[in-house]
């Protein structure tokens, strides 16, 4: 028997597919109905942004609330989306990054250097041996995390020093 969480979450995904080809059709609508239309959505959108705004501020920064709200996938990116979310973008991106290490089992080389003007610039672990670019991974995980952001730029991380052992020196020094 399936859940009621279950049924919400099909619900949900049913719902946000069929809410992308309605926008699709209202996008194509000529004018004036397509204006109409396309300025309709704008103001529901304003309207649920508001709500939102409200709901964050009826919280009232209480730690375990603000955990729950952004615990939920839909809530957290809606919160992002209308710019009422209760972290700041560092601290989204900050978590989206230690969600990475624990699934990277990364020693920490995937690091956020800052933000600026909305561009996250972050280190990535190199890919070694013909392992692909972690980058268009990161970008599009930190994009999600924080959807204000205009880009996401990737650097390598720099190369850990390399451990040689003090015997092979000697070999190749010579007694």
């Amino acid at each position: 028997m399936d859940s009621p969480a279950a049924n919400r979450s099909e619900d949900l995904e049913s719902g946000l597919e069929r809410l992308e080809h309605l926008l699709g059709q209202v996008e194509e609508m000529p004018a004036p109905a397509g204006d109409v239309a396309r300025e309709a959505v704008a103001a529901l959108a304003f309207v649920y942004g508001e709500a939102l705004a409200r709901v964050v501020e009826a919280c009232g920064g209480e730690p375990l609330i603000v955990d729950r709200l952004v615990a939920d996938p839909l809530l957290d990116h809606l919160l992002a989306l209308h710019g009422v979310h209760p972290r700041t973008v560092e601290q989204r991106v900050e978590h989206a990054i230690s969600e990475m290490h624990a699934r990277l089992h990364d020693d920490g080389s995937l690091h956020l250097q800052g933000v600026d003007r909305g561009v996250a610039r972050v280190t990535v672990p190199t890919g070694g041996c013909g392992s692909p670019s972690l980058g268009p991974t990161v970008r599009d995980i930190l994009l999600a995390a924080a959807p204000e952001l205009t880009d996401v730029e990737t650097a390598p991380a720099p190369a850990a020093p390399a451990f040689i052992p003090v015997a092979a020196i000697r070999k190749r020094a010579g007694p």
